[in-house]
């Protein structure tokens, strides 16, 4: 219950600062700028993973969750209190947001801006460079939880900073799924649900199929 409950709050606390910046920007005239709004989004990454990674191995995102599962990292047993933990979390930000901004149409929901192909090739894209990471400290078994929550922390930042003109950056389905519930803007939400699991999917694939060849190059 503890593992649940630390994926619930670590994946509230990016929802409800991500996506509360956003508001934020939104409702008082611009106040929070699209550059401020992506370092908030990496800083709120990095201290939940930096806050719950020893409790839970803080994965905040159904997505990397699903990925670890097919990668063979985490349990399948595990996952599905881990992902309804992780969904329920941004539900409940999201939720917050409402009552603390109630004419605010979107609260940050994910929206194409533009063609749905780009934002979903671009959704692809940035999961799979964050699952390679997720990845590369797992198979690592680093201790550390500095290095990882650096490191995606600066992915997440340029994520946001880079690829939010294009399709609202997500690369975690429990951040768009809350938002767009309470907002009701359900329409493109498939995107950021089809293409970051499947990101995570074929990356966590590749990752198997890489540490195969190692194991029979060394035979």
């Amino acid at each position: 219950m503890k593992k649940l409950v630390a994926e619930a709050t670590g994946t509230f606390v990016i929802v409800f600062f991500g996506t509360g910046a956003i508001v934020l920007g939104e409702d008082y005239d611009g106040l929070i700028q699209h550059l401020g709004i992506s370092v908030v989004f990496g800083i709120s990454v990095a201290t939940a993973i930096l806050a719950f990674a020893r409790i839970s191995g803080a994965h905040l995102n159904p997505a990397i969750t699903i990925g670890l599962v097919v990668a063979r990292k985490f349990p399948l047993q595990k996952s599905g209190g881990y992902i309804i933990s992780q969904v329920l979390g941004g539900i409940i930000a999201s939720l917050f947001l409402r009552i603390a901004s109630p004419g605010n149409e979107l609260l940050g929901a994910t929206l194409p801006h533009g063609a749905v192909s780009m934002s979903f090739a671009v959704e692809f894209i940035t999961t799979f460079l964050l699952m390679s990471a997720i990845l590369f400290f797992v198979l690592k078994k680093t201790h550390s939880t500095i290095a990882p929550a650096l490191v995606i922390d600066t992915l997440i930042f340029l994520a946001a900073y880079l690829g939010g003109p294009i399709r609202g950056a997500s690369i975690n389905p429990a951040r768009s799924i809350g938002p767009v519930l309470v907002s009701e803007h359900l329409q493109h939400l498939w995107i950021y649900i089809i293409a970051t699991t499947s990101a995570a999917v074929c990356c966590a694939f590749f990752a198997r199929l890489i540490q195969s060849e190692n194991v029979h190059t060394l035979r």
